[in-house]
């Protein structure tokens, strides 16, 4: 059984190391885990025998490889009031500078109201200044900030 969330697939996976040789999912691994079009063509050019039976079983690691996320559990934190947890991250250099000279902007959101900050920054080396003009002004509004998470 493998859970995604909302979606549970029951899929038997098969190992890459206990193949028969020479069938369509030995050629499947050799040549780079195509899927059965492209192998069968690349198999009928090449004179090897290969029939639309031959289906190939669920590969783990071409499924390791579509995913874009791995499973994960939702969190069942609950936070019960504003500042419990603030998120932040800061991103840049953007390729080109904004209209007034931005390169980075640095976001602060709210774990209990998912109420956003976002400061636009000129230099990196902003964001230290940025962060505690950002916690004076919330602590003002609010409770004091008891944690902070930033990758």
């Amino acid at each position: 059984m493998w859970d995604l969330g909302f979606f549970q697939y029951n899929v038997s996976f098969v190992d890459c190391n206990n193949t028969v040789p020479n069938s369509a999912y030995t050629w499947h691994l050799r040549l780079g885990h195509p899927n059965s079009q492209a192998l069968k063509l690349v198999l009928n050019h090449c004179n090897f025998k290969f029939s639309v039976k031959d289906e190939l079983p669920v590969c783990s690691a071409c499924c390791m490889g579509k995913i874009h996320r791995f499973p994960s559990k939702l969190s069942q934190t609950v936070y019960s009031s504003p500042l419990e947890l603030i998120y932040s991250d800061l991103w840049g250099p953007a390729p080109m500078n904004s209209h007034c000279q931005f390169r980075y902007y640095i976001s602060f959101v709210d774990a209990y109201s998912r109420f956003s900050w976002i400061y636009f920054l000129k230099n990196k080396s902003d964001a230290l200044s940025v962060f505690k003009q950002f916690k004076s002004l919330v602590e003002l509004q609010f409770n004091k900030i008891k944690a902070i998470q930033t990758d």
